[in-house]
């Protein structure tokens, strides 16, 4: 996204250098501790993002840092809508409630329903 006219990078390159600029997620392992949770998630998030601009920089060679800012932010967002997308589609929404005018109110079938549902609104048990 957003070339310069001397960029010349190719998937691996990027792919390579963006990979490496992930490595300090290995940290986040520290996040089972809790009374330093909010220290670990904060401190290696910013960590990676700012091996991320340093690492877009490079691969794709160019001369200005905001220039990676943005990509490394366009591909935050889109990551954060794919994240989104999925945690809504595997989440069961309970608070998504159809109301009839007999009987009780049931689940209403939708994002977030996964499997099969009786007319009960009760799933199947799982052997």
């Amino acid at each position: 996204m957003l070339p310069e006219p001397h960029t010349r990078a190719d998937w691996g390159q990027l792919l390579r250098t963006v990979g490496f600029a992930a490595a300090p997620g290995v940290l986040l392992v520290l996040a089972c501790i809790g009374p330093i949770r909010s220290i670990v998630f904060v401190a290696t998030e910013a960590w990676m993002i700012a091996a991320m601009v340093v690492a877009v920089r490079q691969a794709l060679d160019y001369t200005s840092t905001l220039r990676a800012v943005a990509v490394c932010a366009i591909g935050w967002v889109c990551q954060l809508l794919v994240a989104v997308a999925v945690f809504n589609a595997l989440v069961p929404r309970p608070d998504v409630v159809a109301f009839s005018d007999s009987g009780p109110p049931r689940q209403r079938i939708g994002a977030g329903s996964v499997g099969v549902v009786r007319p009960s609104a009760v799933a199947p048990p799982v052997h």
